[in-house]
């Protein structure tokens, strides 16, 4: 265990400078339960607990918050019970009452777990709750669509009446894990913040494992409920392009092509959710922004840069339904219940296309490989040794099918970084395109603003948890 009161932690550890009950500012507990605080700590602030099991662990927490009625910050990671959390207790799990908690991290811990934890805190949301895997294929032994579902539109529902609420979704790639991509969803408004992020790992692990099975399970979970968030008018995808098991078609408007829900194994609810999907409606939708970092995976030695629209909402025209599908459509209505869940409504015809005002379509790099990247270019005789973003190969072809013929109708914002440039003749192919073209340079790779919330003075010395937004 670490104590103190100073602003900083050092190699993950709470500083330490005094044992003074009263006056402990931070806490970090690790293994050991007897050092689990039993009295009121009333200037207790920050509190870690990890590498921690307990067979009473659910009640033992609660009973430590208890003692903490100043807490703002506490992180929660790779803490279990010892056998598996029960169901019915996660359902009844009863939440706390801490006015002053801002941040909660819920780190490599199983889903029950996960579950219960999250639960306690549902009296309001609190402004910023992040749920990270790094490392543990545990996770995936169970999921539930429902829960995310419920925790998606209460952070969603959070935001004021003229916010104009965030989703951003990202894959994420490492070269040491080739055939895994990690996945993070982070819903933002001006005072709220949802984090949940998978690292590669838990995919690499799985996929030795269980072939992927349980990511499949878990993707389906984590995604579908996105579609049912009403009003969804700004959306952040970054790095679509560095998919390989998890495709991209599945992030996160349209369904998991090439399996079926019944090829998986899902139940008849699920694959309800799944067709509801593929024609999920966004009708509110005014802008995306599309990151495209040549820094991932597979990216790096490439010479030419095409990003690509295939994450977007696929949109055709809306079909007029035929006599026989009406029949047969008003038959199952009168068979089966309604459903009082959007993610399990079904729909007929196409979707209607969003109302899309702007389109932001952003590349660099990251800055620790620019200068191989700019060797790459320079070795190439690629004009001005620049990184060449070619448009006609790939995303003006998609421009070019009725899917996407809704994207041609908003403006069109290109963010470049040094040393990169559209391949000539490239802006004249989009002006003919767009309503509107714009070109500018930025300095970094955009990312989706979070609230200030988010951050901690305390944490700010290091990423305390890897896949963090604290810091």
């Amino acid at each position: 265990m670490t104590t103190g009161d100073w602003s900083g932690w050092h190699d993950g550890m709470l500083p330490s400078s005094g044992l003074t009950t009263p006056n402990l500012r931070y806490m970090h507990v690790q293994q050991m339960r007897m050092l689990l605080p039993t009295r009121d700590l009333p200037r207790l602030t920050h509190l870690c607990i990890s590498s921690f099991t307990d067979s009473e662990l659910p009640t033992l927490v609660g009973d430590v918050l208890q003692h903490c009625p100043a807490l703002t910050s506490l992180i929660l990671r790779k803490v279990r019970s010892r056998g598996r959390f029960d169901t019915e207790d996660v359902s009844n799990t009863q939440p706390l009452h801490l006015p002053h908690l801002s941040r909660v991290v819920l780190a490599d811990m199983d889903f029950l777990a996960i579950q219960h934890f999250a639960r306690l805190f549902v009296s309001r949301p609190v402004p910023c709750m992040q749920i990270i895997l790094t490392n543990d294929a545990g996770a995936l032994y169970a999921y539930e669509g429902e829960f995310f579902a419920a925790l998606y539109l209460q952070y969603w529902r959070s935001a004021h009446p003229t916010d104009t609420p965030r989703l951003s979704v990202a894959a994420h790639a490492s070269e040491d894990y080739p055939s895994s991509s990690g996945l993070s969803i982070t819903l933002a408004n001006s005072a709220h913040v949802l984090h949940i992020s998978l690292s590669p790992l838990v995919f690499e692990w799985d996929l030795r494992r269980s072939g992927g099975r349980r990511w499949s399970e878990w993707r389906l979970s984590l995604l579908t409920p996105l579609r049912a968030l009403p009003d969804l008018r700004e959306v952040w995808l970054t790095d679509m392009h560095v998919d390989t098991f998890m495709s991209v078609d599945s992030l996160p408007f349209s369904g998991i092509p090439g399996e079926t829900g019944h090829d998986l194994g899902y139940g008849q609810a699920q694959v309800q959710a799944q067709a509801a999907a593929r024609q999920a409606q966004v009708p509110a939708l005014e802008t995306v922004v599309v990151v495209y970092n040549c820094s991932a995976r597979g990216c790096r030695n490439s010479l030419s840069i095409r990003p690509t629209l295939v994450a977007l909402p696929k949109c055709p025209s809306r079909a007029r339904p035929n006599q026989n599908s009406q029949s047969q459509s008003q038959s199952q209505s009168q068979s089966q219940p309604a459903s009082d869940s959007p993610a399990l409504a079904t729909t007929t015809g196409s979707m209607a296309p969003p109302p899309l005002a702007h389109l932001i379509l952003a590349v660099g790099y990251d800055a620790a490989d620019a200068a191989s990247l700019h060797d790459t270019w320079q070795s190439a005789l690629l004009p001005g040794g620049n990184g060449q973003v070619e448009v006609s190969a790939t995303l003006l072809r998609e421009l070019a099918t009725e899917q996407y013929a809704y994207v041609r109708h908003a403006a069109l914002r290109v963010q470049l970084m040094p040393r990169l440039a559209l391949a000539p003749g490239e802006l004249a192919r989009l002006r003919e395109c767009f309503a509107a073209v714009d070109v500018e340079e930025v300095d970094r790779i955009p990312r989706a603003p979070v609230p200030g919330c988010v951050r901690d003075e305390v944490l700010a010395p290091r990423a305390f948890v890897p896949g963090s937004v604290l810091c």
